[in-house]
């Protein structure tokens, strides 16, 4: 009894623990996909927010190898799959010429994906650290990478250059632009270059940093480390920082500060909010339009107390007045009438008006 018992036992241990197993190996696919889903979600939002891409586009992806764009890729292969309008990608990678830079995993997921791949060798790291000796690289750097890109874009056939910039970039430029420039400003989702005829667009802006990153670790995307010796030092890691910090007194700064972009009046951003207005109001007023319809179809061929009060606006042959409950009519009788409280035979119905008739003798 006592040996069936250990035999039970040894069973139930193995079951246990490979159950274990199984849970948590799935809940690691699960839970990365379930980010990489809610990033595609909101980066296919901020896409219809601000139109970024028409039928047919060709969209280089500046691959850069970080989780940023690495991420980004993912998202637009996933969203070209179903998304309304057809689109193709190709990612392509400038090597600013550093010793430690290995395109060899972007290669990898390019031809797992069967994304078309480029990448351009450069010697920016040697003009902007050695020939030109620049205190502040950044600016130099990303103008530099940015326009080889959009040049190698429009070479290939591109319409359209993705950037990884995500939330927590609009909100750090911004910070940039108000504390060091005393400029109100961050850079666009879109941006049209008259120069190189392409559009520059940003589909992850309404993506959290920490979404992002999560995603990378779970679904383990081969991140480059940071080879650029300025890495760590530069006003937008100290930006970061300060709105870090600033967060443990003030939990909701960075949507505080999100919502203010969103809601100002910056170049690129003006767009978004009124077209969200102009959205609600169209639905409102199809709505408004439809039970007005419903309600006014019941009115055909009745006959309705109205008072009329002057000439018809659209026809001055006509007099217009109310109904008690308000409704405008459109009435086919003398101007005579103006003032005096008729019976009106409803003849047509439309959605905020009717049109009716005199009844002579009622």
């Amino acid at each position: 009894m006592s040996s069936f018992s250990a035999v039970s036992f040894d069973y139930t241990a193995i079951f246990y623990l490979f159950s274990l197993t199984f849970i948590l190996f799935f809940n690691i696919i699960l839970v990365g996909d379930f980010m990489l889903q809610k990033i595609i979600g909101k980066t296919k939002r901020a896409i219809e927010d601000f139109n970024m891409i028409d039928e047919g586009d060709k969209i280089a992806v500046g691959l850069s190898g970080g989780k940023d764009s690495i991420t980004l890729l993912y998202a637009l292969y996933y969203l070209q799959k179903f998304y309304k309008k057809h689109f193709t990608i190709m990612a392509i990678t400038i090597h600013t010429g550093s010793n430690n830079f290995d395109t060899t995993e972007l290669q990898r997921i390019c031809d797992e994906l069967g994304i078309e791949y480029l990448v351009f060798n450069s010697n920016i790291a040697d003009v902007v650290f050695n020939i030109r000796k620049e205190e502040n690289p950044c600016s130099l750097c990303a103008n530099m990478r940015r326009g080889m890109l959009n040049s190698l874009a429009v070479e290939h056939g591109c319409t359209k250059v993705a950037l990884g910039h995500h939330m927590d970039d609009v909100m750090e430029t911004f910070m940039m632009s108000l504390l060091l420039n005393g400029r109100i400003h961050t850079f666009a989702p879109v941006t049209y270059l008259s120069r190189s005829n392409v559009k520059t667009i940003r589909p992850m802006i309404y993506v959290e940093e920490k979404l992002i990153r999560a995603v990378a670790r779970e679904k383990n995307f081969p991140v480059h480390p940071k080879t650029c010796p300025a890495d760590g030092f530069t006003k937008r890691d100290y930006m970061s920082d300060l709105i870090h910090n600033l967060q443990k007194d003030i939990p909701r700064i960075k949507e505080h500060i999100f919502g203010a972009i969103k809601r100002s009046k910056i170049e690129g951003w003006v767009r978004e909010a009124e077209e969200e207005k102009l959205d609600r109001l169209h639905r409102l007023n199809e709505v408004v339009n439809k039970y007005s319809n419903e309600a006014n179809q019941k009115l055909k061929g009745k006959v309705l107390k109205c008072l009329v009060t002057a000439l018809s606006e659209k026809d001055k042959s006509k007099v217009c007045g109310y109904t008690e409950n308000m409704k405008l009519v459109n009435i086919e009788g003398p101007s005579d009438l103006i003032g005096k409280i008729v019976d009106v035979e409803i003849t047509e119905t439309k959605s905020f008006s009717l049109d009716g008739k005199y009844v002579e003798g009622k």
